[in-house]
This record gives structure tokens, C-alpha cells and sequence, in this order.
């Protein structure tokens, strides 16, 4: 068994002299005798002090990566409260419940059609005029669905408690 200086394991282990006595100050490499080391298990020491400072590195930088993902999610959620209170988003149950209730009065002043019309298509005996009046009753009750914005705000000023004279 031969045995190596630490000018020597520096060398082959690509350090400073310095490094390597820390290294086994940290008990990391192991000196044979003083001052000097075998060669094999002192390289296997470095290899395996390595892949442990790999393995750390490794969890700190998932650790970033989460803690990353978390700071961007809050972010985004704080940016989604904002949106609402300053009321440049809405929440989906709000959409739904206006767009529901848009739809239902749409399908109401549709089926109103035939029984608002009838008097009227009664004395016309012209096909285009009673098509045109048809086709402008239809565009009408259809504007409705056109309206989201109008909707919203009507919905947004009773959840308010606004109402249109004050």
C-alpha cells in the first residue's frame, strides 16, 4: 500500500493543498498516516463527497423551483382579485347567471313572436312585407343576446345595490 501527500491528491484530485486539509478537517477524505493518504479510497471519498453535494444541490434547486411556482401562483391569484374588484373579470358563476338569464328572455320574446304578430300578419297580404316583419320582431328578440355587457352591468349595479335613479 503505497501512500500519496497532499501535494499529490491535490494534484490528482484537481485542488489546492488547502482544500484537500479542509476536506479532511470536514472528515471527508481520511489520511492514512499523517499527512498522507492512499490513493484509491481517497479518490472514492472525493467521487462520494461529490455526488452528496450533487444530490443537495438538486433538492435546494426543487426547493427554488417550488417556492418559484408558489410566489407566480399567488402573484396570479392577487392579479384575479384585483381583476374582479376593479371588475375587468368576472367570476363564472356571475357569467353564467347572465348568460342563463339572457338566454331565457330571448326564448321568451321568441315564443311572444306568433302571439304579438298575429294581429298585425292578419291584414297583410304582401309575403316580403309579413317576412321583413317577421324577420325585424326575430332581429329584436335576438339584439338580446348581443347585449352581455349591458346585462352585466345591470347585474352588477342589483348585486350593488345601485339602482338606475340614484
Amino acid at each position: 500500500m503505497r501512500l500519496y501527500n497532499s501535494k499529490t491528491i491535490a494534484s490528482v484530485l484537481d485542488l489546492t493543498e488547502r482544500r484537500v486539509r479542509q476536506l479532511r478537517d470536514e472528515g471527508v477524505l481520511a489520511e492514512a498516516r499523517k499527512g498522507y493518504f492512499e490513493l484509491q479510497p481517497t479518490i472514492h471519498a472525493y467521487i462520494q463527497y461529490l455526488r452528496r453535494q450533487a444530490a443537495d444541490s438538486s433538492q435546494t434547486s426543487d426547493f427554488n423551483t417550488e417556492r418559484a411556482r408558489l410566489a407566480k401562483t399567488k402573484r396570479e391569484r392577487q392579479e384575479l382579485e384585483l381583476a374582479l374588484m376593479r371588475r375587468d373579470a368576472h367570476d363564472s358563476e356571475t357569467v353564467e347567471r347572465i348568460v342563463s338569464d339572457m338566454i331565457t328572455r330571448c326564448k321568451n320574446r321568441l315564443m311572444s313572436i306568433p302571439s304579438k304578430c298575429s294581429p298585425a300578419l292578419k291584414d297583410m297580404a304582401d309575403l316580403n312585407e309579413i317576412s321583413e316583419f317577421l324577420t325585424a320582431n326575430i332581429r329584436e328578440a335576438l339584439e338580446e343576446l348581443a347585449e352581455f355587457d349591458g346585462a352585466l352591468a345591470e347585474y352588477t349595479d342589483e348585486v350593488s345595490g345601485i339602482d338606475e335613479k340614484g
